[in-house]
């Protein structure tokens, strides 16, 4: 598997070999931050 990491405004690790897979790093930025309309801040890793 290759791991791409993204910088946005809260960090997202994409997977490609699975197809969308972001995972949102607990990290207190990531928090603050609305970075994505797709993160659910009260998950620390979603699959879409």
């Amino acid at each position: 598997m290759t791991w791409k990491i993204e910088y946005a405004e809260c960090k997202i690790v994409k997977n490609d070999d699975v197809g969308e897979m972001y995972l949102f790093l607990n990290d207190i930025d990531c928090q603050k931050t609305d970075a994505s309309s797709t993160a659910d801040k009260s998950n620390s890793a979603r699959s879409i």
